[in-house]
């Protein structure tokens, strides 16, 4: 190869065709038409890039919804309720005992498997039903509550005496008597007591409508079944006051 028809690039031995198609790239890379052409083609890339990042971020937030939905359902196995079937005209009793979730067999996907009272069972849709599902609270007789009677204004303590299996129960309050068939709407349920007082400990009881507290103390202390009752003596007003079978959480430490 001669000299006229051939040159050194970088080092490298080059012919003239190689001068050529440096030539053209030059060309291509100064063509407003290719310029153009690679402006678009960069623009589709970013377009896609983004779209692969909004797909990826929607695919998050579905995650996290299902996430959350799942553990809504989830949180309500080991519930009381009740379910209208119309079919039997009537309502029935069950407890929620697992969830499904949305995966696998397509006839129980989103329900709950509800075990009745009359020992039938099922899987129930309970979201979203509220015409035929309510909520129970999940009281027992001896359990304590927490109870508004309308007629005085006020929040009594109570004993549940019996669930009527409607979403109702009778009650024995501590200071008002008893009542039949109260709605879980005006109950709250308390939780158990922790602490315990012996005879002749100084505390404050609450008598005569939630919130009202006395000071007392222990005359003497009596456990049924495991539950602890106080026969306490109220002195906060300079005449002694003797108040039988007060459960323990309607006593605390005096302050």
């Amino acid at each position: 190869m001669s000299e006229s028809s051939a040159s050194f690039r970088d080092g490298r031995l080059c012919s003239s065709k190689c001068h050529w198609i440096n030539f053209h790239h030059f060309i291509k890379e100064v063509d407003p038409r290719h310029t153009a052409e690679k402006a678009l083609r960069e623009e589709a890339r970013a377009i896609g890039s983004a779209a692969r990042i909004e797909k990826e971020d929607t695919r998050g937030e579905d995650a996290v919804r299902r996430q959350r939905r799942d553990e809504e359902r989830n949180a309500v196995v080991g519930h009381r309720i009740r379910v209208w079937w119309d079919g039997e005209k009537e309502w029935f009793r069950g407890r929620v005992v697992s969830y499904y979730g949305n995966w696998g067999e397509k006839t129980k996907r989103g329900r709950h498997h509800v075990q009745y009272d009359d020992e039938e069972e099922d899987w129930e849709k309970l979201f979203g039903r509220d015409d035929v599902v309510e909520w129970c609270l999940d009281l027992n007789p001896r359990d304590r509550v927490t109870a508004y009677l309308d007629e005085e204004s006020k929040w009594y303590g109570a004993d549940v005496i019996n669930d009527n299996s409607d979403c109702t129960y009778d009650l024995d309050f501590d200071d008002a008597g008893s009542d039949e068939s109260v709605g879980q709407a005006r109950l709250k349920p308390r939780a158990a007591p922790q602490r315990r007082f012996g005879a002749e400990a100084e505390v404050e009881v609450e008598y005569e409508g939630v919130g009202n507290w006395h000071a007392a103390f222990v005359e003497r202390v009596v456990t049924v079944h495991g539950d602890d009752r106080y026969d306490v003596v109220i002195n906060d007003e300079g005449t002694p006051h003797l108040v039988r079978n007060v459960h323990g959480d309607r006593i605390r430490p005096r302050s």
